[in-house]
């Protein structure tokens, strides 16, 4: 009788390599991203410090800060790869890396989907986002009303919004918006923070926008977007 072959588990993404470069995406290692013009998807695959030997699949859409560097991007939205859905309820986020195979094949079915609700354009993303606020609410409470999460992300929106619609509604070309957001997002930290980041990498922002300018800005700002 011929003993089943079994498959040696996988602690990066080299199995699924195909699959990600088919749906877009540049792999390397435990780290798989895809850009889209001022919006990047990323996945990565952590392995556990107090859960020994599981590893969590952890889903970002970040944002470009044309403000801070050419090529920075910061992280807007995320979430994990659970059994049904993509979520922040860590508890039911961690794999074994024998099960990875079958949460791969979660996100390849719910976490691509995810991306593309969320955030496949920036108009898309500045909608979600502009929703949640309206609402006081976050993204996921926004989209799943009866969801109950633990911490900040269910406690109104989360600041960081107004960080990145400050810079969607200034790709989007919408400038009295992006103004409104950046002063929102920069007056939640003290002039005399000693954060070496905020608010002065906010204060340049707005100053190069012009908020202040009954024009709207300079015109070399086109050189940002």
């Amino acid at each position: 009788m011929m003993k089943k072959k079994t498959t040696k588990p996988t602690t990066d993404f080299s199995f699924w390599k195909q699959r990600f470069l088919d749906a877009g995406f540049s792999v390397k290692g435990r780290q798989a991203v895809r850009t889209l013009d001022k919006i990047q998807h990323s996945v990565g695959l952590q392995k556990g410090m107090y859960h020994e030997g599981a590893f969590k699949i952890n889903l970002n859409i970040l944002v470009h800060d044309p403000f801070t560097g050419p090529g920075y991007f910061f992280v807007c939205l995320n979430g994990h790869v659970e059994p049904n859905s993509i979520l922040q309820m860590e508890e039911h986020a961690w794999w074994s890396p024998e099960e990875l195979n079958d949460a791969m094949n979660v996100f390849f079915r719910i976490g691509l989907p995810w991306f593309d609700e969320f955030a496949s354009d920036v108009n898309q993303l500045s909608i979600w986002l502009s929703k949640a606020i309206k609402q006081n609410r976050s993204v996921e409470v926004v989209k799943y009303p009866s969801l109950h999460l633990k911490g900040p992300h269910g406690e109104g929106y989360l600041p960081i919004y107004d960080y990145a619609l400050s810079l969607l509604k200034f790709f989007q070309g919408d400038l009295r918006g992006a103004c409104a957001h950046a002063k929102r997002w920069g007056g939640r930290f003290s002039p005399s923070a000693e954060d070496a980041v905020e608010p002065t990498r906010t204060v340049r922002q707005i100053k190069e926008m012009g908020c202040d300018s009954e024009r709207g800005g300079p015109n070399h700002l086109s050189e940002r977007n």
